[in-house]
Parts: structure tokens; sequence; C-alpha cells
């Protein structure tokens, strides 16, 4: 006797009545929170100057601290002007990163331009 295929296993499944459906899902805010965040911050991985310790050591010469996965040392003389202390962003686990005005960031711009492009499609 031969064994039916799998398509027509499938097909013999009972199907459920759309009333017992979940409704779908909506749709997702064209802006969301983090992407927001990110740009307005300019939080990546290409503006981040690590923490004031980083900066000292690089000053000193001392044994560099990690930063990830690889030894990173502020220059001496980086943190000044448009990265002066007072004008860099500090996240809450104590980061500093540049500001936009210094330094662009590659995340940030990515970001941008994806939320740009979701409201040029969405309208």
């Amino acid at each position: 006797m031969p064994r039916p295929t799998v398509l027509l296993a499938l097909l013999s499944l009972p199907t459920l009545p759309t009333s017992t459906l979940p409704p779908p899902t909506p749709p997702r805010p064209t802006q969301s929170l983090y992407p927001s965040m990110i740009i307005a911050y300019n939080l990546c991985f290409s503006t981040c100057l690590g923490r004031p310790t980083h900066a000292i050591a690089g000053a000193r010469g001392d044994l560099l601290p990690k930063l990830g996965c690889t030894e990173f040392g502020l220059p001496p003389g980086t943190l000044r002007g448009a990265l002066a202390p007072d004008r860099l962003v500090v996240a809450p686990n104590g980061v500093a990163f540049a500001p936009k005005a210094a330094r662009p960031g590659v995340l940030p711009r990515l970001l941008q331009e994806i939320l740009n492009t979701r409201i040029m499609v969405s309208l």
C-alpha cells in the first residue's frame, strides 16, 4: 500500500476557523526608542572613548585597560577642543562618547538613513 507524501498529510490537516486565530500583530512604529537614543546621543563603536581611566592610562603610558576585546588608551592631548571632557556624552555605565560635532558616528548615520527610508516608504 503506498504511503502518503508529506504534502498530502499536511493538506489533510484540519484548518482553524479565522475566529479562533489570534489577531495579527500591529506594525512596528517607524521610529522606536533605542535607535532614536543612539542617533540623539551619537552612541557608536566609532565614537567610543572609553572610561576616564583610559585617558589617564594613555597619558601616563601605564598598562592599558581593556575595552571590549582589545587594550585601549587615548593618546595624550586627545581630550581637547571639541572633545573636551565637559562636551563628552557619558553613558550611565561611565563610558564616554564623542559628540556629533566632534566625530559623527557610523551607527547613528546608518540608523538615521534606515529611519528616513522607512518614513519615505510609509508615506
